[in-house]
């Protein structure tokens, strides 16, 4: 921090991230130092039995000892430079710079030294008897300048950024920053995934994702190596936090147990309970019927996640329902998309115990915007289930990323609403073909009386829950289950109005339900006054992360933690930068949460910016329940009964980003089920 400008270039690394390399490659270049002086001084009066070329081999073994050697002080130097200073303190580090540029200088003439030392041995100018070790040095020598050149161009092309960076003069007077940085992130998502068609839907696609990058990063000088450090302070701090509350706790037995900073978690609570809401919570609302619909769910994403983490009896249970060669014979009607084994319809199958009576329509079409689902028959409920699957491709990931905000109008719910953009176009999708194919009104045509059920995970729950709000005009008493949804979903007035027909879960240290472009610029803000605070080197804080992942944070490295000075949120993080810039945390009169306020500062004279995207919150939809561990974190949690406890939370609980190892884990669908599975014991069996 910030990235290192070499040759009027701007690269993606950071003047204090070669020690590492560097140490690497001083003991790689040590032991090749000593490979060919001892082969010299031992094997000299081999050379003069090389039956040609004796006296260039001779030239250039020298030759190669003298430039490793050279190299060798040289990378000492930049790996002593560049583990100075600290991560935001680069002035202890200002000689990488030059130190860089004559590494690489003399890395020109090793390269050619090397090429030209291959193509004496191959052409066979040098020749040596099979009997002496000149032959096996000269064949490594051969293998190590490929794979010098290799990694070399590999270097340059993962370090180099294209990305010319315009002054902030420039964005002041021209506004050019935002698009010019817009253009770069659409074109590094198009390589990303491989797509280079320009229709229509792609590539507004495209440039709302490209938009969302732009908007994190345009005004941060970060590297990846930065962020990795930022995350371990972060962790550490909040680990830290959580001891300690830990310790009160058992002083003061009475407080509530706490699993995260900003959402105070009461005691178990049963069905009737209600800690938070002020209006009483649906019957309907039970932790029972979530683990049911909750399968549902999981069935919509097909055979991938069936098997995972259960191979072998998972193809058992599949085996009975597969369908070979069905590209060879005519798939059942009510199946689109699906591969040649029908694998993920006999996964389905599998999950809900279904049979083909009761399945309408599936469908695995999957592209930007348009995501599978399937409806069928749950004749235990008695409800038609509408399952919209989550994540699983690049398509997805792509409608994950569309998250600015778009006007939504539905009887039943204020005017003025917004909600996430990618998955109201989803939403949209699925009601459309839902009335083309008339799936769902044939299938409760067949059950007269059966209630509607909207369910998904992830993806899906986003996308569930405006589809529940679209159709909730016709169907006004349809249901919804949404497990694990995006935070970033609805403005609040939406979120509050769906509390009479949504249920949300949120499982543990989830990412993705504390997920919106607020929680972002948030983090990234505390990124930012981690990496101010921070009074060790990079690669220590890295190297602390490595050691933390393997054998856990110990107690000494939690009493650091607390030494760490807390910053103040008006503090500028940059002092001896130009161009300088402020966080702030603003309280709204009408939001319960803050909203991250960006100040900008150029000449003396300021200015206040929001972060695009985030003029409006965007909160989980309906009731939450929220499912916590009840075993310490370090314990692996293998789903076994009695790990996971519940309580009734409120939308607001979620807005902010937790830092654990978990965060993603916890998202798995599989941990989902096993959460409410223990979950819907306790209810049953409240003693």
């Amino acid at each position: 921090m910030p990235a290192l400008v070499v040759f009027q270039r701007r690269w993606r690394i950071g003047s204090d991230d070669l020690v590492i390399p560097g140490i690497i490659e001083v003991i790689l270049r040590a032991g090749w130092l000593g490979l060919t002086l001892t082969l010299f001084i031992h094997h000299e009066a081999d050379t003069s039995r090389c039956t040609s070329g004796s006296h260039l081999l001779r030239l250039f073994l020298i030759g190669s000892m003298v430039i490793l050697g050279t190299t060798l002080i040289i990378t000492v130097l930049l790996v002593f430079f560049s583990s100075r200073g600290t991560i935001m303190n680069t002035a202890p580090r200002k000689r990488v710079s030059r130190l860089l540029v004559t590494r690489v200088m003399f890395g020109i003439p090793e390269v050619a030294w090397n090429v030209m030392g291959s193509v004496w041995i191959l052409t066979g100018q040098i020749h040596c008897e099979p009997d002496t070790a000149l032959p096996l040095l000269m064949k490594a020598l051969v293998i190590y300048t490929c794979v010098a050149i290799g990694l070399i161009f590999i270097g340059i092309l993962l370090l180099f950024d294209p990305m010319k960076r315009p002054s902030r003069q420039g964005l002041v007077e021209g506004g050019a920053l935002g698009s010019h940085y817009i253009q770069l992130w659409e074109n590094r998502c198009r390589f990303f995934c491989c797509v280079r068609s320009r229709d229509e839907n792609s590539s507004e696609a495209f440039r709302n994702v490209a938009d969302v990058f732009a908007s994190l990063f345009e005004e941060s000088d970060l590297v990846a190596s930065d962020l990795a450090a930022a995350l371990v302070l972060l962790r550490l701090k909040r680990k830290h936090e959580e001891q300690r509350e830990e310790s009160n706790r058992k002083l003061n037995l009475h407080l509530p147990i706490s699993r995260s900073s900003t959402a105070s978690i009461g005691a178990l609570q049963d069905e009737g309970g209600l800690p938070y809401q002020q209006s009483p919570r649906p019957e309907w609302m039970k932790v029972g019927s979530a683990y049911h619909f909750m399968k549902y769910a999981l069935a919509s994403y097909g055979w991938p996640w069936f098997v995972y983490g259960q191979f072998c009896g998972a193809c058992c249970s599949l085996w009975s329902h597969l369908r070979c060669c069905m590209c060879c014979r005519s798939s059942p009607e009510f199946v689109m998309q699906d591969n040649c084994c029908l694998c993920h319809t006999a996964a389905l199958k599998a999950i809900t115990n279904l049979t083909e009576d009761n399945i309408t329509y599936i469908t695995f079409h999957n592209k930007i915007y348009e995501v599978p689902f399937f409806v069928a028959i749950d004749d235990e409920t008695q409800n038609v289930v509408v399952a919209i699957r989550g994540t699983l491709s690049l398509h997805d990931a792509i409608t994950d990323l569309n998250a600015q905000s778009i006007n939504i109008e539905v009887e039943g719910i204020p005017e003025g609403c917004v909600a996430h953009k990618g998955m109201v176009h989803a939403a949209r999708f699925v009601l459309r073909r839902l009335e083309e194919t008339r799936a769902l009104a044939e299938a409760l045509s067949a059950r007269t009386g059966y209630g509607l059920v909207i369910t998904g995970h992830s993806l899906g729950a986003g996308t569930a829950v405006v589809l529940a709000t679209l159709m909730r005009p016709q169907y006004p008493s349809l249901k919804c289950f949404a497990f694990s949804p995006p935070g970033g979903l609805c403005s609040k007035e939406f979120a509050l109005a769906t509390q009479s027909f949504v249920m949300s879960v949120v499982v543990g240290d989830d990412l993705v339900p504390r997920l919106s472009m607020n929680s972002l610029h948030d983090l990234r803000h505390k990124i930012m006054c981690v990496l101010d605070t921070c009074r060790q080197p990079k690669y220590r804080v890295l190297a602390q992360g490595c050691w933390y992942m393997l054998f856990g944070i110990s107690a000494a490295s939690l009493n650091s933690a607390n030494s760490v000075e807390s910053p103040s949120l008006d503090r500028p993080l940059l002092d001896s930068a130009s161009n300088s810039f402020t966080y702030t945390s603003s309280p709204s009169v009408q939001e319960s949460i803050d909203d991250v306020r960006v100040t900008f500062s150029d000449n003396g004279s300021q200015r206040c910016q929001v972060p695009r995207h985030t003029e409006t919150p965007l909160y989980l939809p309906g009731r939450v329940l929220y499912c916590f561990p009840s075993l310490p974190e370090e314990e692996k949690l293998d789903g076994n009964a009695g790990e996971w406890k519940f309580i009734w939370g409120e939308m607001k609980e979620f807005s902010e980003i937790l830092i654990s190892p978990f965060m993603l884990r916890h998202h798995l669908p599989q941990v989902v089920v096993s959460a409410l599975r223990d979950a819907a014991v306790q209810a049953s069996d409240p003693s």
